[in-house]
């Protein structure tokens, strides 16, 4: 029951801020004794998808969802994404690479998000959503995130969108990615892995997720939620490469 609380509250506060939650997840599940790291990251994804779909869908409610945004992003990271997702990797090589990505997003997350009058509307290029929808796409594929932890802060970097059109637009594109990591994966393996209680972590999700993504698009002001998930996001990180080590 500890395991099902912990992926409550994971996707009570990740949704709230537009995000899937599969890198903490995944950190979660670092912690269960003898379940190989291809069914982790595919029950993160799993996870994942549920948790952004109420993300989407409350912030489209809202009216901060604006789809044609997304196309160049979502154009090159869904084949990336799927590409990541067929490459095998070790234990080993994944708890570095995992670890050291979330270290990295967290701490880009930690710099200070533009105030919504500081930004215009959201708008991007098809040159930069090309190259950053084929990098963020590949990277979270390999290591079995939606990639919003990373596409935020570069966002942020380049003051493009206010701050709950970016959390609207990191549910889209976490979305996608999942789908297409999770789903590369099946082919890679060939069946669903086995080993955890999928019912009843999924039944956390749905509740954490719901409740999370209706305050963060109606309600809370995301950028201090982002603050405590950069937090969360660099201790898990560390817990990645303390298991690597």
């Amino acid at each position: 029951m500890l395991l099902v609380a912990a992926f409550f509250c994971v996707a009570l506060l990740y949704a709230s801020a537009g995000f899937g939650g599969a890198s903490l997840y995944l950190s979660v599940l670092s912690f269960v004794p003898g379940i190989h790291h291809d069914s982790l990251v595919l029950t993160a994804m799993v996870c994942n998808i549920i948790a952004v779909l109420f993300s989407a869908a409350n912030y489209l409610r809202a009216g901060h969802l604006r789809p044609k945004s997304a196309l160049p992003l979502l154009f090159a990271s869904l084949p990336a994404a799927f590409l990541g997702g067929l490459f095998k990797t070790s234990h080993s090589l994944f708890c570095l690479v995992l670890g050291a990505s979330l270290i990295a997003a967290g701490l880009l997350m930690l710099v200070r998000f533009p105030h919504s009058d500081d930004v215009p509307p959201l708008c991007l290029t098809w040159r930069f959503g090309l190259a950053a929808g084929a990098g963020i796409g590949l990277l979270s594929g390999l290591v079995g995130i939606g990639g919003g932890v990373f596409l935020a802060p570069a966002l942020a970097f380049k003051k493009n969108g206010r701050a709950k059109e970016v959390s609207a637009l990191c549910a889209l594109f976490i979305l996608v990615n999942s789908m297409a990591g999770a789903a590369a994966r099946l082919v890679r393996l060939h069946h669903i892995p086995a080993g955890l209680p999928f019912a009843w972590l999924v039944a956390a999700v749905v509740a954490g997720a719901c409740l999370g993504s209706w305050a963060g698009a109606f309600i809370v002001a995301p950028v201090w939620i982002r603050r405590a998930v950069a937090v969360i996001v660099i201790c898990g990180g560390v817990n990645q490469l303390a298991t690597f080590v």
